[in-house]
């Protein structure tokens, strides 16, 4: 307890005992003489009960602002031993809060930072400082060789991804604005983490599948090509089952190796799009053809519902692996003589087109719906009714429109149906 806290509360005992003397004093009026005894003991207990009054108040006053004090404190302690870099600063680039992991990825002291403005002026102070350009790209993410923005919308609070070469390190920022009681906005923070580690885990990982599943490719084909040309030989029936359940398993398993080259790909960024102007109902109508037969055998009927024409910048062989995964899926784990719809839609306020696939299959259980755009993940109600699958479709999927800068969900109801909805940027 600080001595401003103990001078109160030795006042207030002090009062006490005041109090406990007036009492005595009014307890022998009132034996002496009750009419003197009233009039007494109203002013004695104003004059008494007063400053108590007001010295509760002080003592609770002075208990809440060292409450606040204290709780203000505990938050810049937790900022400053943070793990990751923590940086804000007011409107015009003024710092009012760097941390030491912020410091220890810069190596810039911060009391360098403090109070001072960090504009690109200022910083050029820095540039003898060989993580000068860590600093620099932190505040200004745009200027970096290389940035990845991993939110969907590019205003606060947004995500972004850094690749730094001199010298190397892998660096996600995640900033939002901050606001005033008034909801005026003051100025920026920004928390820094150092991914360096971690990419080169996933690139390593990545490379591992990308070599692996190219060393099958070559084996695999030559089974396959085995398995036709002895389909074209003259067998007994038990024969022809076996080489065509082997042929089936093979082409199973080489659709399987192609998936993993492709995550490999889309995980590793290098996936290259391709974009070109297409007209949507034309593009949509070739992809629904590749389907008519796999639709025939199922019994399934596919419906599509279309808008006036619409050109979108899309890489039309990437866009065609996306929908064909998701009309697969919805006349796949259809029932007899069920229903595809395949529904367009112009969203304007965000010059967007929406493509929304809608089927009357088996559905998910709603505690998987969340789990569909992960890999390797199968629902346990289709396991059932197709072994075959890498769980690996709709992952590629959602990388797929989001390599588009789009935007893809997902809806149902077990027992009736799944609706799938693409949103692509027309642009």
């Amino acid at each position: 307890m600080d001595n401003k806290k103990q001078t109160l509360f030795l006042i207030f005992f002090l009062n006490c005992g005041l109090v406990a003397v007036g009492i005595i004093v009014l307890f022998v009026l009132n034996i002496l003489d009750k009419n003197i005894f009233n009039t007494i003991a109203l002013v004695v207990l104003l004059i008494i009960a007063m400053p108590l009054v007001l010295l509760a108040i002080k003592i609770r006053g002075t208990t809440e602002t060292s409450q606040k004090n204290q709780s203000t404190e505990t938050c810049f302690s937790v900022v400053k031993h943070f793990f990751a870099g923590v940086i804000a600063y007011d409107e015009n680039y003024t710092v009012w809060l760097a941390n030491d992991a912020l410091e220890k990825l810069t190596g810039i002291p911060n009391y360098d930072l403090m109070g001072k403005p960090v504009d690109l002026r200022t910083l050029e102070q820095f540039r003898s400082n060989p993580n000068y350009q860590r600093l620099l790209y932190i505040l200004y993410p745009s200027l970096a060789p290389a940035m990845q923005l991993t939110t969907p919308d590019p205003k606060m609070p947004q995500v972004i991804d850094l690749s730094i070469t001199n010298p190397p390190i892998e660096l996600r920022i995640s900033s939002a604005e901050l606001f005033d009681k008034d909801n005026h906005k003051i100025g920026t923070l920004k928390i820094v983490q150092d991914r360096t580690q971690e990419v080169a885990m996933l690139k390593s990982r990545s490379e591992f599948v990308t070599i692996a599943s190219h060393q099958l490719r070559t084996p695999l084909a030559a089974v396959k090509w085995a398995l036709q040309a002895l389909m074209t030989e003259t067998m007994n029936d038990s024969q022809k089952e076996l080489v065509t359940t082997g042929f089936s398993a093979a082409n199973n398993l080489s659709s399987i190796i192609e998936d993993l080259i492709d995550v490999s790909k889309l995980e590793g960024g290098k996936i290259e799009l391709k974009k070109e102007s297409i007209e949507i109902n034309n593009f949509l109508e070739a992809t629904l053809q590749d389907f008519k037969n796999s639709a025939q055998e199922k019994s399934v009927t596919i419906e599509l519902r279309e808008v006036e024409p619409i050109t979108i910048s899309i890489d039309k062989e990437k866009m065609k692996m996306v929908l064909g995964n998701l009309l697969d899926n919805a006349i796949r784990y259809n029932r007899p003589n069920g229903k595809v719809s395949v529904l367009l839609e112009e969203v304007k306020e965000k010059s967007a087109l929406k493509i929304t696939i809608e089927d009357t299959g088996l559905g998910i259980p709603r505690d998987g719906l969340q789990k569909m755009f992960t890999k390797f993940y199968r629902g346990e109600n289709v396991i059932t009714k197709e072994t075959e699958g890498s769980g690996l479709g709709l992952y590629i999927t959602k990388m797929m429109v989001e390599a588009h800068g789009g935007e893809i969900g997902i809806d149902s109801t077990l027992g009736v149906g799944t609706k799938v909805w693409v949103v692509l940027p027309r642009n």
